[in-house]
């Protein structure tokens, strides 16, 4: 009977070991997959409306970022590895979601007409870090490059959010929605001060 039981043990954890193997380097069990977005749409911003005529607005990725999987990373133990949510994706790459979302908040245009001013984001980074296993932060990265209507550069920044989540991908979404609201204010608010650059 004993080894019987052994034997039923040992089986168990041969079978944990290789579901682990199939989902190496993803968090997730068997749940059924869950595809997120920025939130709702919202109307254009009045503040950004008065430039909305003016200004427009792209987003570039690297190709690390053109998908619509959802990263994250260890911190506490391999900082530098690319991880995926085994349940969870984005409905598109991250630039897509951000360029549609920071366009409908500030009322900007999207990238093309000529003589127009121009704001181009080149993201870096738009993930989820674990700092433990219990608690996480989103962290968008990016850099903000404002340029006049011949394509002449007026201001280069670079910007970086951090606001802290749980320990699953839904409470990484809701930072990284949280982000990306915060990061509308801030380019509306340096868009003030070259407003005059930009007629």
């Amino acid at each position: 009977m004993m080894r019987r039981s052994l034997r039923t043990v040992a089986g168990l954890l041969l079978a944990l070991a290789t579901s682990a193997c199939l989902t190496g380097g993803r968090r997730g069990g068997d749940a059924a997959m869950t595809a997120y977005d920025l939130g709702l749409p919202v109307m254009r911003a009045e503040a950004g409306g008065s430039a909305g005529t003016r200004w427009q607005l792209e987003v570039k990725a690297p190709v690390w970022l053109d998908s619509a999987a959802m990263v994250y990373r260890l911190a506490y133990a391999d900082p530098a590895q690319w991880r995926e949510f085994s349940q969870a994706r984005w409905v598109a790459p991250p630039a897509g979601l951000l360029e549609r979302r920071l366009q409908r908040l500030l009322g900007y245009a999207p990238a093309g007409r000529r003589g127009a001013c121009l704001l181009r984001l080149e993201l870096d980074e738009f993930s989820q870090v674990f700092t433990d296993p219990q608690r996480s932060h989103a962290l968008l990265w990016l850099q903000a490059s404002w340029f006049d209507g011949e394509r002449k550069p007026l201001l280069v920044k670079p910007v970086r959010i951090e606001l802290a989540a749980g320990a699953d991908a839904q409470s990484g979404v809701a930072a990284l929605v949280q982000a990306v609201e915060s990061l509308a204010g801030q380019l509306a608010a340096q868009e003030k001060t070259l407003s005059a650059n930009c007629r």
